[in-house]
């Protein structure tokens, strides 16, 4: 589909009431995006900068759905229990805070300032939230309306949450190579380490 077919679909059919319509960007959208913002010159746009505050539950979650095929409830998971493993919730960590870099590196480069909304207080407070970061006037919010769409996290969640913050803890973060097969050269940390480094100082 040619992308201004597919932005005249967006526009027509995802727009509020109102006539906003919501965009979600992850990093590695970025690419495309900038070929929507040739489209979108004369398109009044507002950045709003989503962000989990518990980067290690984030990534659990994603790490949980990505084994079991159940991105949200509408999904059927797999009979068999997803399996924890260290390293790789680390990576997930690690490309969490990758994408976070594109992000701030594209806004950096256009001099956007985004508002920033913490995932948990949109859950807690959504009308707030609306009002705040999205400009919605009072008058304009909708009575709550059902979610079809049920909570994900479960004890499992909670489990890997707490066995990887004791395995996070008991990690010698000079000996990095060694852990992972590879030679300690500690002048030349892979982004992989120095991710796991800003773990550590975020959980102390």
């Amino acid at each position: 589909m040619q992308i201004d077919t597919y932005l005249r679909q967006l526009s027509n059919n995802r727009c509020s009431p109102q006539g906003h319509l919501a965009v979600n960007i992850h990093g590695s959208h970025l690419p495309l995006w900038q070929l929507a913002l040739t489209k979108w010159q004369d398109v009044p746009i507002h950045y709003v900068h989503l962000r989990r505050q518990n980067t290690i539950a984030q990534a659990i979650s994603l790490e949980i759905a990505s084994q079991s095929g159940a991105w949200s409830s509408d999904f059927a998971a797999q009979q068999t229990e997803p399996v924890y493993r260290f390293e790789t919730l680390v990576d997930r960590c690690n490309r969490i805070f990758l994408e976070r870099l594109k992000l701030e590196g594209f806004c950096q480069s256009q001099q956007i300032t985004p508002h920033q909304v913490w995932f948990e207080t949109m859950v807690s407070a959504p009308d707030e939230v609306l009002m705040d970061a999205f400009g919605v006037a009072e008058s304009e919010l909708r009575a709550p309306q059902p979610n079809r769409l049920k909570r994900q996290r479960s004890p499992l969640n909670a489990q890997w949450e707490q066995r990887f913050l004791n395995d996070l803890e008991q990690l010698d973060t000079t000996r990095l190579g060694s852990v992972f097969n590879q030679p300690h050269i500690p002048e030349q940390l892979t982004l992989w380490q120095r991710g796991l480094r800003k773990l550590r100082r975020i959980v102390k």
